[in-house]
């Protein structure tokens, strides 16, 4: 059976930071040619926040569960780049996030 990750807890004391996590691995996750004002993430889970705060938590530790199932074969060389603007930037690196997923 492959690893699942398990999805973070975010409450709403919490989803500002995970939201700026989030925004901050997109552009490194996903093509950018992707990255259209229609499919961008962030804008999306915005248009959830707008009708329910719920779902937007949710959606958001779903979408954070996948980044980190997404970089899980990213060498170390990567992980420990990311993992430095993250904490330059005052986020959870990856390293920690992936700890969290796991627990």
């Amino acid at each position: 059976m492959p690893w699942q990750p398990l999805p973070v807890k975010i409450d709403p004391q919490t989803y500002g930071q995970m939201k700026a996590w989030f925004a901050r691995l997109v552009p490194e996750t996903f093509p950018p040619e992707l990255l259209t004002p229609a499919t961008d993430p962030i804008a999306c889970l915005e248009q959830i926040e707008a009708k329910s705060p719920a779902n937007a938590r949710k959606g958001l530790a779903e979408a954070i569960g996948d980044i980190v199932e997404l970089t899980d074969n990213w060498p170390p060389e990567k992980v420990a780049q990311i993992d430095g603007l993250l904490a330059q930037d005052g986020l959870p690196t990856l390293t920690d996030m992936r700890s969290r997923n796991l627990a």
